[in-house]
């Protein structure tokens, strides 16, 4: 776009004075339904490693620190993200609230950098030569429903109610700044203006809070093309000034496509399956971002694991009918094209290509990558009622109340593990075995036994190799008396991870309650056998051979506990 016009859209004589109320609503209404959020605590689902029994997070000493910025931490390097939940342990311990509420003014950050980013784009893209008053008041009251729709989705409630997702609001909110920022770079390209060192720098702390935003370069060479207007006129000079963009993206994406396991759960991906499942996951997005209903924590693979099955087929087709459409009207509706761009391009690195975890979908997925749908949705409204504000502002405002409702029910579900996992179990209840274990663990720590013991038993019926279920359900079976089964679930356990000593243990102390001593000292002396058991194995291994009545064994592992 030529600079003059670019001047012109920021300081015609038609723009208002910055519109602080229609960019604040959206943040004051995002603020009102995700209250109830402060009243949630942590569950078992990442929380206990990541916060709430992690040392790591305690303290800005320089081990803590080696350990926040190593590649080698998790399955992405997120110092950023460690470093801002350490400051939260700095202000509140491990109380909840101290991190919900970070998050939550993080969201509420994003939705203000959502509108003026929202904002700057219309004005680009619809102000002309001859700009006229009415095209700053449709960018003005788009940017805010865009801001309202993004604020407010039930989308985001599991980014913003998942303390533990710190590094997607973290993200986004550099990733927006670095967005906002591009969008006041010169027209002609290069790297003597603030503005393209100022996008570097956002970048790479988006890149430090979680490598999802690798895909910005490219969105900068989207917004060459359409509205900025950098590559036809200059392409080499607008590409030569994304180089460093690339080498930092390329760099991260290194890091971790090399962290991430192979097959982390055993889910025996194919490749053409990934490849179609892309498809459908697209689909699945843009299908909750239009209607968010049926909206769970956690959504297992279900369906078998054809790649040719018929919902992935449609999904493909779905997506190359969209795909063919804007291109059809690429040069009337180049908005069109541009928004469907955005919204595949951040997703790709979450579709599942690269598998990261055992879940087929998940909401947090979309906090980026719904801002073209929902820009373009409110963009469209806004001119089709702009004759009739009364009838935009109402429609406005009903789509954030159902918004708002969805949202303040679906925080509901992070309140706490039982309510979180029983969400999940009651939507899949024969899909995969990991709800169920989940489930089992939060009933077994509140003490309800027999409700953890059936539902250890129904994830092993969904798995055959997992020794967490079997331990666990030992232990249930061992508290509730019923040691015979105890003995049999412990020694499925140590089968299946033989160098694991706490099955071992737990089979000791089966056979003692059961009064068998001679096949308890077998157990407790290949557990002790086992490398490095630590100090507490050592005490609960003394306490285990004074009960079956070897004095100088217990004494020897009381000596190695340091007791």
């Amino acid at each position: 776009m030529n600079p003059t016009v670019q001047k012109k859209a920021r300081k015609g004589k038609g723009n208002p004075v910055f519109p602080w109320i229609p960019a604040l609503l959206p943040v004051f209404l995002s603020l009102l339904f995700f209250l109830p959020v402060l009243r949630n605590g942590f569950v078992n689902w990442d929380d206990p490693d990541f916060i709430a029994n992690n040392p790591h997070i305690r303290g800005l000493n320089p081990s803590n620190l080696s350990w926040m910025f190593s590649a080698s931490v998790s399955n992405y390097w997120a110092p950023l993200t460690w470093l801002s939940l350490s400051l939260d342990y700095a202000l509140g311990g491990n109380d909840p609230r101290a991190y919900h509420l970070d998050n939550l003014l993080l969201h509420l950050l994003n939705v203000f950098l959502v509108f003026i980013v929202s904002r700057r784009l219309l004005e680009l893209s619809d102000v002309g030569p001859k700009p006229r008053s009415i095209n700053a008041v449709w960018a003005t009251a788009s940017a805010s429903l865009t801001a309202l729709l993004f604020g407010l989705h039930p989308l985001r409630v599991e980014s913003v109610a998942w303390a533990s997702e710190r590094k997607d609001v973290l993200c986004a909110f550099f990733f927006l700044l670095s967005l906002r920022i591009y969008l006041e770079t010169p027209a002609k390209p290069g790297w003597r203006r603030w503005p393209i060192w100022a996008c570097l720098g956002s970048f790479l702390l988006a890149l430090m809070a979680k490598p999802m935003a690798v895909t910005l370069p490219f969105l900068f060479l989207l917004l060459d093309a359409w509205p900025l207007g950098k590559l036809r006129a200059d392409p080499a000079r607008a590409l030569l000034e994304k180089i460093p963009f690339f080498a930092l993206a390329l760099a991260a994406s290194a890091v971790a496509a090399a962290h991430l396991p192979a097959d982390p759960h055993g889910l025996y991906l194919s490749l053409p399956f990934r490849v179609m499942h892309c498809f459908g996951a697209i689909t699945f997005y843009l299908g909750k971002t239009v209607v968010p209903l049926g909206l769970h924590p956690f959504y297992p693979y279900t369906g078998g694991f054809n790649p040719f099955s018929l919902s992935n087929i449609l999904s493909f087709l779905i997506v190359a009918l969209v795909t063919w459409a804007c291109w059809l009207l690429r040069r009337q509706k180049p908005w069109l094209g541009a928004s469907w761009l955005y919204f595949i391009l951040t997703l790709l690195p979450v579709l599942g290509l690269l598998q990261n975890g055992s879940q087929a979908f998940a909401d947090r997925y979309t906090y980026l990558p719904s801002l073209a749908p929902l820009l373009a949705g409110a963009g469209c409204l806004a001119a089709a009622l702009r004759a009739r504000p009364a009838a935009f502002y109402a429609a406005a405002l009903l789509a954030g109340l159902g918004l708002g409702i969805l949202t303040a029910r679906q925080t509901g579900i992070w309140e706490n593990s039982m309510v979180f996992w029983e969400d999940v179990v009651r939507a899949y209840p024969d899909a995969y075995y990991l709800p169920h274990a989940n489930l089992a663990e939060t009933c077994l720590e509140s003490g309800d036994l027999g409700r953890a013991e059936r539902e250890f038993a129904k994830a092993e019926a969904l798995t055959s190799d997992d020794a967490f279920c079997h331990l666990r359900r030992g232990i249930a079976l061992g508290q509730l008396g019923r040691l015979g089964e105890a003995v049999v679930e412990f020694r499925k356990a140590a089968t299946l991870e033989p160098f694991n000593p706490e099955p071992l243990l737990g089979l000791a102390l089966a056979f003692l309650d059961l009064g068998r001593k001679a096949p308890a000292l077998e157990a407790l002396r290949r557990a002790r056998a086992l490398s490095h058991p630590g100090p507490s194995l050592y005490r609960e291994l003394a306490w285990g051979f004074e009960r079956a009545g070897s004095p100088a064994e217990a004494a020897a592992c009381r000596a190695k506990a340091g007791q």
